[in-house]
């Protein structure tokens, strides 16, 4: 668990290489980059083409800068940012229901603080609540997701309903918004499906892979579940997914030959003997098709 106070005051310059470390960059330019899709591209350089012109050779605030994208755009800049600047952490969005009529899906959404041990949350803690802009597309709107900002603990969201009830809907469609998904059992059934023919994309199909990782090991997701999304991934021929593959079987591949695991070691035998032939069964056509010599036409990421 990482609690990690948010908002530091400077009072002298060299104090800013003090504040600024790992979390501070890497929280940072995650928040930039999910106001970035919000405003998309032309809006985002048109506050900063202002924030700058307006700003030169002056002293600065922060809500400068999201006033000027608030301009721009006439979006609650100001609004989102402050939820993700002024306190710690960020959420996890809960799909609590879907439902259908004629016209529209409607789906329930809950946001609560993510805590990677999966920590139980006081009563103040559960109060914490991010502004959190929300891109959503199914197998029709794939090229052109629709924006939904969640203000709330909970809310309602309507989008075009999908030809099939089937067909998966996907939540923070991009991977641009700074938050994990947690979707119910029915909906993993359907992605596991749009990640087997790969018309998820590929940041995506990563996405859904860490995210289900990261909720199974705060104990919200039943690792079955995380392992039924890796099985899709048989076909998988992107570096990105791979790499984010990886990470999850690595850590269960040190779990499972923990001293912790030593109560009974013949169980644990059979465990580890049954991951290593389900990793087997995973990686032999990948494997079999890039092979181990660098070819010519091999591009940075297969090599």
């Amino acid at each position: 668990k990482l609690k990690i106070k948010k908002k530091v005051p400077i009072v002298h310059a060299e104090e800013v290489e003090e504040v600024f470390d790992a979390i501070s960059y890497s929280k940072g330019c995650c928040v930039v980059r999910m106001i970035a899709a919000v405003l998309g591209p032309v809006d985002f350089r048109a506050g900063l083409k202002n924030y700058f012109t307006k700003h030169a050779y002056g002293n600065t605030e922060t809500y400068d800068l999201w006033k000027a994208w608030e301009e721009v755009s006439g979006k609650p800049i100001s609004q989102i940012m402050k939820s993700w600047t002024e306190q710690m952490g960020f959420p996890y969005v809960k799909i609590v229901s879907i439902t259908s009529d004629e016209e529209f899906t409607t789906i329930e959404l809950e946001q609560n603080w993510f805590l990677s041990d999966g920590s139980e949350l006081s009563e103040e803690e559960k109060k914490k609540i991010w502004s959190i802009p929300i891109l959503i597309s199914t197998p029709e709107t794939l090229t052109k997701p629709s924006l939904h900002l969640m203000h709330n603990k909970k809310a309602l969201i309507n989008i075009p309903k999908t030809q099939s009830s089937n067909d998966w809907i996907l939540f923070n469609s991009g991977q641009t918004s700074f938050f994990r998904v947690l979707y119910p059992i029915d909906k993993i059934n359907s992605l596991v499906e749009g990640i087997k023919n790969q018309i998820i994309p590929t940041q995506d199909r990563a996405g859904i892979i860490l995210d289900s990782y990261a909720l199974s090991k705060a104990g919200k997701m039943e690792l079955t579940e995380v392992m039924k999304l890796i099985e899709a991934c048989q076909y998988e021929n992107e570096y990105t997914v791979w790499s984010g593959i990886e990470i999850v079987l690595d850590a269960i591949e040190l779990f499972l030959s923990s001293d912790n695991n030593d109560n009974d070691k013949n169980n644990n035998n059979k465990l580890s003997e049954s991951f290593s032939n389900f990793v087997i069964r995973l990686i032999t056509r990948t494997f079999l098709g890039i092979g181990w010599k660098e070819k010519q036409e091999d591009g940075h990421l297969d090599k």
